[in-house]
């Protein structure tokens, strides 16, 4: 389960009441605006050894379609600092090869410490909260927002790596029951999200926007288990603007909590 792309995911708009129940759970929660989700963090499980497979892919602009499979997996814990953080590893997230994702969860709620591979972005960005407790149905949360960072790319090739400035944004918008090869589960989480990327070209100071769009889908006792991103790159020295679908469904969860939230 990749905490990580919580990132960027980001606009909320409703809020409720959980209170987390042992094995055999039957309330249902409702949904009400500006209410706080008790337990939330119970949708986030990060115990060493939890494991999730999904299967995944990726469409651009003119359908094609790229298949594949990703595990995840909490591996063990490693100091970032001074600060105890979760290894999350991934053989396969959005079909880019392996990679590994720190986190912390405490009573403030999730926070991102960075991965491997990294980017120069994201270095100037870590570490930051991606989900804060408790969470607040519709209420949003600003994740990042900075100004002249360093982008890792020289989109207009000039020779000079361009500048950006992010804000990153999430929102619990309500809860669902969810069908997934998985299973079926109720009471699941649904975050909406949105990360801006706004560069500024060297060649000529023209703007050029970066947009990414989330869903994510998680559920009581075992995490995420859909999401959707959709990320949208402008038109830059006369190429034409691209973007690309990635999509996530849990297949298998391999933990204790896994049968608490299923229909």
């Amino acid at each position: 389960m990749n905490y990580k792309i919580l990132l960027i995911t980001f606009l909320w708009m409703a809020v409720l009441q959980v209170t987390v129940q042992p094995a055999g759970m039957t309330d249902t929660p409702l949904s009400a605006e500006g209410e706080v989700i008790r337990g939330a963090q119970h949708y986030f499980p990060d115990d060493v050894g939890l494991e999730w497979t999904y299967t995944g892919s990726v469409a651009d602009q003119v359908q094609r379609v790229s298949s594949y499979t990703n595990t995840a997996k909490v591996t063990g814990t490693t100091k970032k600092g001074k600060e105890q953080v979760v290894i999350f590893s991934e053989s396969n997230p959005a079909n880019r090869g392996q990679s590994e994702s720190y986190f912390k969860k405490d009573k403030n709620g999730i926070t991102y410490f960075g991965g491997e591979p990294t980017t120069e972005l994201e270095n100037q960005i870590v570490p930051y909260l991606v989900i804060p407790f408790p969470i607040v149905l519709g209420k949003p949360y600003i994740q990042v927002q900075r100004t002249g960072l360093r982008y890792d790319h020289d989109i207009d090739h000039d020779g000079i790596k361009e500048r950006a400035d992010m804000r990153s944004e999430i929102t619990a918008v309500g809860f669902e029951t969810m069908t997934v090869p998985g299973g079926t589960f109720q009471s699941v989480i649904k975050f909406e999200g949105k990360t801006t990327l706004l560069l500024t070209l060297s060649r000529d100071q023209k703007k050029a926007k970066i947009i990414d769009v989330t869903t994510h889908w998680f559920a009581l006792g075992v995490g995420m288990i859909k999401m959707i991103e959709k990320i949208e790159f402008p038109e830059v020295a006369g190429r034409a603007p691209t973007g690309t679908i990635v999509t996530e469904t849990l297949t298998q969860f391999s933990g204790q909590d896994a049968s608490r939230n299923k229909g």
